[in-house]
């Protein structure tokens, strides 16, 4: 049978075909359908994934080819990509939330012949930005979502994007089949011949996937990945993440995103049971209710936990604040203390269980009773969160990578962990820094190129094979590296002054009033700053003025503005003189991955926002408005 066939040694198919026949009927997969949590075993994501495979095959899908999967995070995600790998195919993930246009420029740019997509919708979507031409001449369609299907044929949505109306007439019709079809057909997915000659020709050194950037500075690029990359960072991780195949993670992430691939590949080593939860917005609840031993996440779900609970402590009255503020003091000194290898005393341990009585597990329960870990990446996490997170009981693991790395460049351990730093290199990266403090890095993990960007590669990777990352850090005498800013976003005033802007971004971001923060003030006499206010703020003026109220009455309201203000004094406070925000302006809009203004990762798009606010930005700068 397929199932038996070997693939080679460090190619994705080999490590994962190793995994599942050693674990066969245990759980792999849980995932939420009809209102249940649902098993999918290790076969079963072996067989599934053997059976679209094929399709894809027959469909004449060659080994190299390109193969672009645009959809959210997801089981059918999951079985979809391995099953790219397995037809010898190359996987050119596509996040969720881009556009029809931009999903357009990724598959035209890859080359793809074949896209597995989320549903209808999406395809819709598509076919508005090319007029139908692209994807009309791809080998196969796949829908992956059968809900979003049957919702097409209820007529919940415009029957216009239902499967038979999709534009195709006559034959192009057959080239469109659902995920259901393919994984439930009785015909066995190919002999096991046929399946031999697939697998001999796929090698370590072969290419994997086309990973794009989320294109924080500039147009997104294809950053290739072989599978010796993917094998050399899946190796490193196992060895550091402390987790085994009694494990289970809670998965979120977009798994377009360098982050996201990772800690689903990670599980082909490790074999621990991955819980795809029902989005960002009910992580927590599915963490409630599946009591994950581990999860990995972008700084803004801790964030926002300490935030709500912050806010729930203040709306219990003034006594329920300050227990609050005293145990989470509590916690965060104990967290210090046990960072720095101090031993407390008897006093301070009396302290730190009653602080974990009253208040401590309780913010701990949040995320689950069994949680052990949790990583963080995709941005700064911040010391002070960090401490906060660590003594209510969350060992958050703060890491750092990037796409063009093959993910994990440093990571924090259970064992060695530094307060505000990205960790030590993982096993096999070499790290340096250059003399503007660029943090440069080698491994058997870096990318090979950017697809078809020859120029753009040059840019990036030396003939030393160094790759030159953007960011700023440094490192302390123990060799833990902090990241302190993007080469390119450094601002040096019109007064010759060096400022890192996400620093102060970071600081105002604190403050419970704001969402997100912009600082500007490149070859300007002074910063100032566009600063978002948070929803809870936003709820507050819209409650006090009427759900009718307009956008730029919001945005004009004098309590919202003075509590950003508040903000922005604070920040102040904290920095240099010439660091200092003279002036601020409340964005209109919450930036947002839809607006095109954040990354799929809910970064900014610091370009994007220039760009879109550049009149809202000179304002702050005429005469009238200086402080």
């Amino acid at each position: 049978m397929a199932s038996e066939v070997a693939f080679a040694e460090g190619t994705l198919p080999g490590l994962f075909l190793v995994t599942a026949a050693r674990l066969g009927e245990r759980p792999a997969l849980r995932f939420h359908a009809h209102g249940l949590w649902r098993n999918l075993s290790w076969r079963g994501w072996r067989d599934a994934a053997f059976h679209v495979a094929a399709d894809l095959v027959e469909a004449g899908i060659e080994p190299g080819d390109r193969v672009a999967l645009w959809a959210g995070t997801r089981v059918e995600w999951a079985v979809s990509d391995l099953a790219i790998a397995l037809a010898g195919a190359v996987s050119v993930p596509i996040y969720p939330t881009v556009t029809g246009v931009q999903a357009h420029e990724i598959i035209a740019h890859s080359g793809a012949r074949a896209l597995l997509v989320e549903g209808p919708t999406q395809l819709a979507r598509l076919f508005v930005a090319d007029g139908k031409k692209l994807a009309t001449g791809l080998l196969r369609i796949v829908l992956l979502d059968e809900r979003a299907i049957a919702a097409v044929h209820a007529g919940e949505v415009p029957r216009e994007i239902s499967i038979g109306t999709l534009g195709f007439t006559g034959a192009q019709k057959k080239k469109v089949k659902t995920y259901g079809e393919l994984v439930n057909r009785a015909v066995a997915p190919g002999s096991e011949t046929w399946w031999a000659a697939r697998a001999a020709v796929v090698k370590s050194s072969d290419l994997a996937a086309i990973v794009y950037t989320s294109g924080t500075t500039g147009v997104p690029k294809g950053a290739c990945l072989s599978h010796a990359n993917f094998s050399f960072q899946v190796r490193s991780m196992a060895d550091l993440a402390a987790v085994d195949e009694r494990d289970e993670q809670l998965l979120f992430l977009p798994l377009a995103h360098i982050f996201g691939k990772q800690m689903l590949l990670l599980q082909y080593r490790v074999g621990f049971t991955t819980t795809i939860a029902r989005g960002l917005l009910h992580a927590l609840d599915d963490a409630l209710e599946v009591e994950p031993t581990f999860m990995a996440s972008v700084p803004r779900l801790f964030e926002k936990v300490q935030a709500a609970c912050l806010s729930e402590a203040r709306q219990r009255g003034r006594r329920s604040e300050a227990l609050f503020a005293w145990g989470t003091g509590v916690g965060r000194k104990w967290a210090r203390m046990r960072e720095r290898e101090k031993h407390p005393s008897a006093f301070a341990r009396a302290e730190m269980e009653w602080a974990q009585k009253v208040v401590l597990d309780k913010i701990k329960r949040r995320f689950g009773r069994r949680l052990r870990l949790a990583i963080s990446g995709g941005a700064p996490l911040g010391e002070e969160l960090t401490e906060w997170l660590w003594g209510a009981g969350v060992p958050v693991l703060e890491a750092y990578g990037m796409t063009e790395a093959g993910g994990g460049v440093t990571a924090n351990r259970p064992e060695s962990y530094c307060f505000g730093s990205v960790g030590k290199p993982v096993a096999g990266v070499e790290i340096r820094l250059a003399a503007d403090g660029e943090v440069v890095v080698r491994s058997p993990g870096v990318m090979r190129g950017y697809w078809r960007d020859s120029d753009a590669t040059g840019q990036i990777l030396d003939t030393e094979g160094w790759l030159h990352t953007g960011d700023v850090g440094r490192m302390n005498h123990e060799g833990f590296l902090s990241i302190t800013d993007r080469k390119k976003d450094l601002i040096v005033t019109a007064g010759g002054k060096n400022v890192a802007p996400q620093r102060l971004e970071a600081l105002l971001e604190k403050s419970e009033a704001v969402s997100f923060a912009l600082v500007v003030g490149d070859a300007r006499p002074h910063l100032v700053a566009l600063v978002a206010p948070s929803p809870e703020l936003v709820a507050g003026v819209r409650a006090r003025l009427g759900a009718c109220a307009s956008v730029a009455e919001i945005a004009a309201d004098r309590e919202l503005v003075q509590a950003l203000g508040r903000a922005v004094e604070s920040t102040n406070t904290q920095v240099a003189s010439f660091e200092t925000i003279k002036r601020f302006a409340v964005l209109p809009d919450e930036p947002s991955p839809e607006a095109g203004t954040l990354t799929p990762t809910l970064k900014l798009r610091r370009r994007i926002l220039l760009e879109r606010h550049r009149e809202l930005i000179n304002s702050l700068y005429l005469p009238e408005n200086a402080r």
